[in-house]
């Protein structure tokens, strides 16, 4: 029976390891991102005075659309934060999804392992090589016979 050759699976299964640490640093990224985008200041500071567009007839119109396309633009960048928000969360739930399977995963194989291992022990015992040999050396012939000859 071949050995159980463990070194490819546990190097296998560290790279499955998340680093917490990253996880961190991006679902902070993530939520400050998300923080800064949604605090409505851009409606604020991107709005026009309406005595900027003039006193043509076309002024009041002008201020009105731009007015709305504020209004998209914030709502954009609302939705956009959200999503950020959403990610983060996100994120950390998969890591732990990870996390967990990692741990699962790593339990089973140990199991297998083990069994894998008690089994080719039981192979190698000397006892069960003795009762092979005696089995292979038998003189094959039946019952009541000598050397097979009748």
């Amino acid at each position: 029976m071949l050995p159980l050759e463990t070194s490819a699976l546990s190097s296998a299964l560290q790279e499955l390891d998340v680093d917490q640490d990253v996880i961190d640093q991006v679902v902070s990224t993530l939520t400050a991102t998300s923080d800064e985008l949604g605090d409505g200041s851009f409606a604020q500071q991107a709005e026009i005075p309406p005595i900027s567009f003039g006193d043509r007839s076309s002024a009041a119109t002008l201020g009105l659309h731009h007015g709305k396309a504020l209004a998209v633009i914030q709502a954009t960048i609302n939705a956009m934060a959200t999503d950020l928000s959403d990610f983060a969360a996100s994120t950390k739930t998969a890591a732990t999804y990870v996390h967990d399977a990692d741990g699962g995963s790593a339990a089973q194989l140990s199991k297998a392992q083990a069994a894998v291992e008690q089994m080719q022990d039981i192979a190698n015992a000397p006892s069960n090589q003795t009762a092979y040999d005696d089995a292979r050396n038998a003189d094959p012939a039946p019952a009541g016979t000598a050397g097979g000859q009748g």
